[in-house]
């Protein structure tokens, strides 16, 4: 796909600074290759708090490299960089409102911290979690996790 995208869109910003190195990025964590997958997306940052040209009122997929450079770090060892870049992502919240990526962030980032260890700072951001999804269905499988993971703290 990432492929297609940069034969189709040669000239196209977001898709050459943001979607193709995202979607290389997974391929690199499928390969279990995550120091591939960070240097891919290095080549983001200058671009990664910019707004697309067709965003209006949302800003769907903007943030998803450093999400996904996020997920890299746990791989290669580096847990309080992890927490860095979902801090960094969640400090932009305009920048991911109605986004998904923005709770899973939120996920990511208690991960990080209860492995980087950080752990009080890890109660605290599940307890947010937690308290944003408190009128959510107690049957939803992520809810359970979440529960699952805070409470193996």
């Amino acid at each position: 796909m990432a492929a297609r995208l940069d034969k189709a869109y040669p000239e196209d910003t977001q898709v050459q600074a943001t979607y193709v190195p995202t979607l290389r990025a997974l391929a690199a964590l499928a390969r279990n290759d995550p120091d591939k997958a960070i240097d891919v997306l290095d080549a983001n940052r200058r671009y990664e708090f910019g707004v697309p040209p067709l965003a209006f009122n949302h800003y769907y997929g903007n943030m998803y490299s450093t999400y996904v450079r996020g997920l890299a770090q746990p791989g290669a060892h580096r847990n309080e960089d992890a927490a860095s870049e979902f801090g960094r992502m969640l400090a932009h919240p305009g920048l991911t409102a109605g986004d998904p990526v923005e709770a899973l962030a939120k996920r990511q980032l208690a991960r990080a911290l209860a492995a980087a260890p950080a752990k009080a700072k890890s109660k605290a951001a599940y307890n947010d979690i937690l308290t944003i999804w408190k009128n959510a269905d107690p049957n939803l499988a992520t809810l359970k996790q979440v529960k699952a993971e805070f409470a193996r703290l």
